[in-house]
């Protein structure tokens, strides 16, 4: 039987993150050609550059009558942002989002009982991706994520090749927007369907996998645990950014925290704590911020006590940024299964580790890992914060050691790849273990 090197990835209103670059980069490395099928997707331009720079990818992604995917200005340094429309544009701009969510919510209604992938997917994006591949048979269809989990699957059943589902969020029944849109519910129905067909589920750790295959009604499937981690070595060096940039001394401790800032990430809770800091000791932000949490934040930045970054950074200035820092914060609000369960699904934790920053994260399950690594501390709550800091104070040299060595064991992306590669030979000779069951203990 002749063997197929050849994959298709599906993406829909999903950005593309460092995990399906890995991917990509991986597959290229082994000989696979990937064709990547995106649909609405948020722009990443470095990591569309980095993908494109590739030999044997091909990316479909002018699905929806426009030249290229939606644009997030701001998300390339030194773009320019468009000018702010006046009231009435504003006025009339939010009216018809209001408009356009009922009549979605409407039709997602009138859809729901027929089961049919329609609006979410389009009759038309299948068709172009039907004939995008029309005489090029696939080894296996990756959809990433619920919408590109259900078109995979549509395209997957019509060819009968294999499906597999690359899932990175954890929105199970227990997730809080299921309650409120219409079209969330749908989705989620669509994602049940597909992912009971699917062959194997790719999948963080076995934590989640256990969460999510129980909640989709999945009773037996092959898992693939690759964690949120990062493609090289660690980095070590050390930079001053945080230092030039904020004018600190050669002795202030900057402990950072990285992703959205809003009362949801522990805003206005970090900087009660971050005023119990010594001098010394500086808060800093780094992300997207919202409205609330900049009204917030900008009294405890002109006290000193808080540094704001709200800039973008490419990739080599983020490894600056981190590699001037000191100490890196995981910490996640227990809302659901998604928050709690991020010990191999925060990319910031990947990021932290390979710069050679010590984390303190809540003690949720798995996080154990940390403190038996020897990278870290948990804590209860965010009371606990400045005595573990200090801790980690006390010997930095050989925790910033142990957080190098628990990247390369744990965060290390190519480590992981290995496990689906065999899978996909496998599965192409017809001896793909389907129904392996979830093993207990080990890492992932």
């Amino acid at each position: 039987m002749e063997r197929v090197r050849r994959v298709a990835i599906y993406q829909a209103d999903w950005a593309v993150t460092v995990n399906i670059v890995n991917l990509l980069k991986m597959l290229d490395r082994n000989g696979y050609e990937s064709h990547l099928f995106l649909y609405r997707v948020p722009a990443n331009f470095f990591a569309l550059d980095e993908i494109r720079a590739l030999g044997n990818v091909t990316v479909h992604h002018r699905w929806d009558r426009r030249r290229e995917p939606a644009r997030i200005w701001g998300e390339r340094p030194g773009a320019e942002r468009p000018p702010s429309p006046g009231a009435l544009p504003r006025l009339l701009s939010a009216a018809a989002d209001v408009s356009t969510r009922i009549l979605r919510n409407l039709r997602d209604l009138v859809l729901w009982p027929l089961g049919t992938e329609d609006g979410i997917i389009p009759r038309r994006v299948r068709r172009l991706t039907r004939d995008a591949l029309r005489g090029k048979p696939c080894c296996c269809h990756i959809g990433v994520e619920k919408k590109g989990l259900i078109w995979a699957g549509v395209i997957g059943a019509v060819r009968k090749e294999p499906v597999l589902y690359y899932s990175l969020e954890l929105y199970t029944w227990d997730y809080p927007g299921y309650h409120r849109f219409v079209s969330a519910r749908r989705i989620k129905r669509l994602e049940e369907k597909y992912h009971r067909r699917a062959v194997a589920t790719i999948i963080q750790d076995r934590q989640r996998a256990r969460h999510l295959l129980h909640d989709n009604g999945v009773r037996e499937g092959h898992v693939i645990p690759i964690p949120v981690s990062l493609l090289g070595n660690p980095v070590d060096r050390r930079s001053s950014f945080v230092q030039e940039r904020f004018r600190l001394d050669k002795d202030d401790v900057v402990i950072v925290q990285l992703g959205q800032i809003s009362r949801r990430r522990f805003g206005p809770e970090l900087v009660d704590v971050a005023r119990q800091f010594p001098p010394r000791w500086k808060l800093l932000l780094h992300g997207w911020a919202t409205a609330d949490a900049r009204k917030d934040l900008v009294q405890e930045e002109e006290a000193g006590r808080v540094l704001l970054s709200l800039e973008p950074l490419p990739w080599d200035g983020l490894y600056d940024l981190l590699s001037s820092c000191h100490i890196g914060l995981v910490l996640y609000k227990d809302h659901c299964a998604n928050d709690r369960l991020t010990v191999f699904s925060s990319e910031k934790l990947a990021l932290y580790l390979r710069c050679g920053l010590p984390v303190i994260t809540f003690d949720y399950p798995g996080y154990d890992m940390i403190e038996r690594e020897g990278c870290g501390r948990c804590i209860t709550d965010l009371d606990e914060l400045p005595g573990a800091v200090s801790s980690i104070l006390e010997d930095p040299l050989t925790y910033r050691r142990q957080a190098h060595r628990c990247f390369e064991k744990h965060y290390e992306y190519s480590r992981y790849f290995a496990a689906l590669a065999d899978f996909m030979e496998a599965l192409q000779k017809g001896d793909a273990r389907t129904g392996e069951p979830l093993r207990e203990g080990g890492s992932p």
